[in-house]
C-alpha cells in the first residue's frame, strides 16, 4: 500500500507500530526482522524467497507480503 502524496507514514506502518508498542507496553518480547525485497533481490523469485523463510520457522502471516 502506497502512503498519500505528502503523507509520511501509510496506515499500515502506523498500525504495525502501534500493535507492536502495545506489546511492549504488556511487557512481551518482540523481535522484528525487516526484509527489503524491492531491488537486491529483482532477479529472483519472491515466492521462492518466501517459501524459504517459511521452512526456516516463519508463519504464513510473518511473510505476508502486500
Amino acid at each position: 500500500m502506497a502512503s498519500p502524496r505528502g503523507s509520511h507514514a501509510s496506515p499500515k506502518l502506523v498500525n504495525f507500530y502501534d500493535e507492536m508498542t502495545g506489546l511492549v507496553d504488556e511487557g512481551t518480547t518482540v523481535d522484528i526482522v525487516y526484509l527489503d525485497f524491492r531491488k537486491t533481490f529483482d532477479a529472483v523469485s519472491h515466492k521462492i524467497l518466501l517459501e524459504k523463510l517459511m521452512i526456516y520457522g516463519l508463519d504464513e502471516q510473518t511473510v505476508e507480503v502486500d
